[in-house]
């Protein structure tokens, strides 16, 4: 049997676009490499979504931007080994300090269909409410921050590292500056566990690895520490009673 046509996304991109509410303009890429596709995956505002999952887990070919109306942006990918369906999220918005969008809850991402009409309702219905509605919150709280006008918010995030005793580093990413930093230093993200992690079969490539993202870290201005995971407490249940059977006694003659 003949395998599933995919919609190729250079052409849904532009009719996704036509569809959608409002005027909408459309910059598709071709990548040649992951780093490519992370310098524009990373502004995806799906944190910890499916789409994010995606840019950081897949070699993805191409994306698209698509920008509308107030300079709202989606980012449109294939959805990896599903050839007839697509993957939308939103994308930070400009202006608006990172602190403030953390302050509220991303819009998540969603599935689409490979049909343009189909897949622009969906958006319209699910993902562009949602992402008006946080945008909205995070500049009222831009607008009226709850510290004094005086004192500057600050952000601070940290990064643990925890060794574990078969040679296996992982990390948890508090924010998408941190899953990006440990994504280019070579960690794959495990999405059943929500945590990043780096083989350790290779002690050599896994040094490098923790020296390239304690690099990127302190680019972001976030900082790291590498501490041994607890280890397993012995287990408490009793042996069970042997099912021997008990010597017996020699008679005497």
């Amino acid at each position: 049997m003949a395998p599933a046509h995919r919609s190729d996304l250079q052409t849904f991109a532009p009719a996704l676009a036509e569809r959608l509410p409002g005027t909408w303009t459309t910059n598709y890429a071709q990548h040649s490499s992951a780093a490519d596709q992370f310098d524009r995956g990373w502004y995806v505002w799906d944190f910890q979504g499916v789409v994010e999952r995606a840019t950081h887990t897949c070699v993805l070919r191409h994306d698209a931007i698509l920008t509308g109306p107030d300079s709202t942006r989606l980012y449109v990918v294939e959805r990896p080994r599903y050839p007839q369906q697509f993957l939308a999220a939103a994308v930070m918005p400009s202006g608006i300090p990172d602190y403030y969008l953390a302050a509220v809850e991303a819009p998540r991402g969603i599935v689409v269909p490979s049909n343009p009409a189909r897949a622009a309702t969906q958006i319209a219905r699910r993902l562009l409410p949602r992402y008006w509605e946080s945008v909205e919150w995070a500049r009222c709280i831009q607008a009226s921050p709850p510290v004094p006008p005086s004192v500057r918010p600050t952000v601070s995030a940290h990064v643990t590292m925890l060794w574990h005793h078969n040679g296996l580093l992982t990390a948890s990413a508090p924010d998408q500056h941190a899953a990006a930093a440990l994504y280019l230093a070579g960690f794959q993200y495990d999405s059943s566990e929500k945590a990043f992690f780096l083989d350790g079969s290779d002690r050599d490539r896994q040094a490098r690895s923790i020296n390239d993202a304690s690099r990127q870290l302190a680019a972001r201005g976030i900082t790291i520490g590498v501490r041994n995971a607890p280890v397993p407490a012995p287990s408490t249940t009793p042996p069970k009673p042997s099912t021997a059977p008990a010597h017996t006694a020699k008679r005497r003659r």
